[in-house]
């Protein structure tokens, strides 16, 4: 099993419109570890921490959108390894 860890920046009509609760909710379905927060200036950070294929998938899946959202960049750092907790949690709330 590897276990990688994506750090991912997504840019766009992302705030206000559920998007981070549909991340949660997403990481939940892949049972993926992480986090998902607003940034100040209307970014979305996403931490996925998993097996990579999955964490792949996670994202493929993330980045399609909610419906609500307008995707105009998804940013993906990748980066070996991670501690894998189960946990996925929406860590700041909205900034503006």
């Amino acid at each position: 099993m590897s276990i990688a860890t994506a750090h991912v920046v997504v840019k766009g009509h992302v705030q206000g419109i559920g998007f981070r609760h549909f991340v949660k909710e997403t990481a939940c379905d892949f049972e993926m570890t992480g986090s998902v927060e607003n940034h100040s200036d209307g970014d979305v950070e996403i931490v996925a921490i998993g097996e990579r294929a999955v964490v792949e998938q996670f994202l493929a899946t993330v980045e399609k959108g909610n419906g609500f959202s307008i995707i105009e960049h998804f940013h993906i750092k990748w980066k070996e390894g991670g501690h894998v907790t189960g946990e996925f949690n929406i860590t700041k709330a909205t900034l503006w």
